[in-house]
């Protein structure tokens, strides 16, 4: 079983593969962000300044424009690069947002139709460790349990529990304006 670092990295070649560029700053780190408390802190007010100007709606299933909404301020707040990362995820044999090399190129010729885009999103730190501010309120709101409403999965990879494991396909957003899921808009 590979790690996400490795999947990771299995990410950023498939995306070159697919003709796209990677973010300008690729770092990579061993040191966990998460343990200073100094980094902890100022995420936990950025979540508590930010998360709660959000409704259920805005949140549930719209992970591509949280994200990406999230990831500029993110950067500034964190002084670090932060990729956003395009995958799926896992909980046990149980896959969702599953999508192969081939449906991504088919995306990409094709782009999308938003009735049927099913794809994930999330952003991933220099250290590998994943800040996915949607996904809880996502299941939540499918399931009917609304205590997983405003809820976020900030960590390691490695420290997923309940069978749950990320897996990237593709960094950065130029995959997202390629298949038409984010648009400029000019007034």
């Amino acid at each position: 079983m590979k790690n996400y670092s490795d999947e990771f990295i299995e990410a950023t070649t498939r995306t070159q593969k697919l003709g796209l560029p990677l973010p300008s700053k690729m770092e990579y780190t061993s040191n966990n962000f998460l343990d200073s408390p100094i980094f902890e802190n100022k995420l936990v007010k950025f979540c508590q300044t930010h998360s709660p100007t959000f409704s259920v709606d805005q949140i549930s299933a719209q992970c591509i424009k949280v994200h990406f909404e999230f990831k500029e301020k993110l950067e500034e707040i964190l002084n670090i690069p932060i990729y956003y990362t395009i995958g799926y995820i896992q909980f046990n044999d149980e896959v969702m947002f599953h999508q192969s090399e081939a449906s991504l190129k088919k995306l990409l010729t094709e782009g999308i139709n938003e009735n049927t885009i099913n794809l994930h999103t999330w952003l991933t730190l220099p250290s590998m460790e994943i800040l996915d501010f949607t996904l809880p309120t996502t299941l939540g709101k499918v399931s009917g349990n609304k205590e997983m409403y405003g809820k976020t999965i900030i960590k390691h990879p490695s420290k997923l529990t309940n069978g749950m494991e990320y897996h990237p396909l593709i960094v950065g957003e130029e995959f997202l304006y390629k298949i038409g899921a984010i648009q400029f808009q000019y007034d």
